[in-house]
């Protein structure tokens, strides 16, 4: 989790440059595809250190993704862009959730590689319905990006961003600690969690959503996506 975290910090601040290069669906297309490649050759890894390296790409990959689909949608949405982030925000913690027990399930039942496989292949099909279904942008080309230099030096001479950049730190920090620590920690006695069980931790992603509906009124597709998830998940860690 932290190599690719770190991958994500050390790239996000060229993503949205390149987009601007050669357009954002183009990039989110290609970023979501070429993160099959990483993934499906993570399945390969002969050591740990080679699992590090593509885990690494992975993260290197990731925000032509993340990072530019945040830029797409308030470019693209002139009207209701909170209700469409707050629904992009709604699949990227899904997926993460989804992710992270199939990885679990994949890695109890089969040979570990299989993780790697299956998540490589949904990478291919989640390029391939991007492409087929997200808008091209209305202008595309090369847009204003000479000042970006400067502009970065102005956002990190900006307190309030600077509180928010350390708040992000903070949770990010606080999620990788946790979920990197507890796993060694629930696998030991008295506990002894299989590594199927471990995927049923990241239930707790799904109650982050609900707790936001408040702040984006009339999401109907918010509390139909998250109150069954979220109900049957909780039942089965309970049981």
């Amino acid at each position: 989790m932290t190599i690719s975290t770190l991958a994500v910090a050390l790239v996000a601040p060229f993503a949205g440059l390149v987009s601007d290069r050669w357009g954002r669906k183009r990039i989110i297309v290609l970023s979501t595809l070429l993160l099959a490649l990483p993934t499906l050759l993570a399945a390969t890894s002969a050591n740990f250190a080679d699992l590090v390296f593509w885990r690494f790409c992975q993260g290197f990959l990731t925000p032509g993704v993340s990072a530019v689909t945040v830029v797409y949608i308030n470019e693209e949405w002139l009207t209701g862009a909170g209700i469409a982030m707050s629904a992009y925000v709604s699949g990227t913690v899904l997926g993460g959730f989804v992710g992270r027990s199939l990885a679990a399930v994949a890695a109890a039942h089969f040979a570990w590689q299989w993780t790697f496989i299956v998540l490589g292949a949904l990478n291919v099909l989640g390029a391939l319905a991007i492409w087929r279904w997200l808008s091209e942008e209305r202008q595309i080309g090369c847009r204003d990006s000479e000042g970006m230099g400067s502009a970065m030096w102005r956002h990190l001479h900006n307190p309030q961003l600077l509180a928010t950049y350390v708040a992000g730190f903070c949770i990010l920090f606080s999620l990788l600690g946790t979920f990197t620590y507890i796993n060694f920690y629930l696998s030991e006695r008295p506990f002894g969690l299989s590594t199927g069980a471990f995927g049923l931790i990241f239930v707790v992603y799904l109650w982050a959503p609900p707790l936001r509906r408040w702040q984006v009124p009339g999401s109907i597709a918010w509390d139909t996506a998250w109150s069954f998830p979220g109900r049957c998940s909780c039942r089965s860690l309970v049981a």
